[in-house]
């Protein structure tokens, strides 16, 4: 019998994106911003940091001159938790990235998660700063890949998943609180979610 399908996006569910990158971006744009407390999703990265559209990208190109997307760390517990899930079910990650980082993107998901996780690159929701059109959105890659659960911390992808077929799974931070409001939506991080997830086997 074929394992059930569990789809995970990558930035801020598997990859520490904001703990790797906040701390450059600062340096770069003599700012101080941090995630903690945030009530908005901080992923338009100029509303963000209070800086053109422009200045944003300069900075991010030099980001990561200086330190490449594969140095980035696993968020704590995402291996432990895809060690376990692997076992259970079959994993993808949807992602909605560049397409110029789907190698240095491929990589990093071998390195830190070996041949459990199948990358794919989708449209998101959310229209995340650095995320462009590509030739399937997250949720049609779902479908196609018969997943039946899909971990996602963008309030907004949520959303989209929230009447369909899939069942979404907030991953926790401060930018998802209101989730909470809607009672059917595990949310949580990778403990409360592999616990969740391992008890609908």
């Amino acid at each position: 019998m074929p394992k059930k399908v569990i789809a995970i996006d990558i930035d801020e569910v598997l990859a520490d994106w904001y703990h790797f990158a906040l701390p450059k971006l600062n340096n770069i744009l003599n700012t101080s911003k941090s995630i903690e407390g945030v009530k908005f999703v901080p992923f338009k990265l100029e509303k963000f940091f209070g800086k053109s559209h422009k200045e944003m990208e300069r900075a991010l190109k030099k980001m990561y001159r200086e330190a490449p997307i594969t140095e980035m760390p696993p968020v704590k517990g995402s291996q432990k938790a895809i060690n376990k899930l692997s076992k259970k079910f079959k994993l993808i990650a949807v992602t909605a990235r560049p397409k110029r980082f789907w190698k240095e993107t491929r990589f990093w998901v071998h390195k830190h998660f070996n041949s459990k996780i199948e990358v794919y690159f989708g449209t998101g929701a959310g229209n995340p700063s650095g995320g462009e059109n590509h030739i399937n959105n997250k949720l049609e890659i779902c479908r196609n890949k018969k997943a039946l659960y899909i971990i996602e911390d963008n309030p907004s992808e949520i959303l989209v998943f929230i009447d369909t077929e899939i069942m979404p799974i907030c991953f926790a931070w401060p930018w998802n609180k209101q989730i909470t409001q809607i009672k059917k939506i595990v949310r949580g991080r990778w403990t409360k979610i592999t616990n969740f997830l391992l008890r609908q086997v």
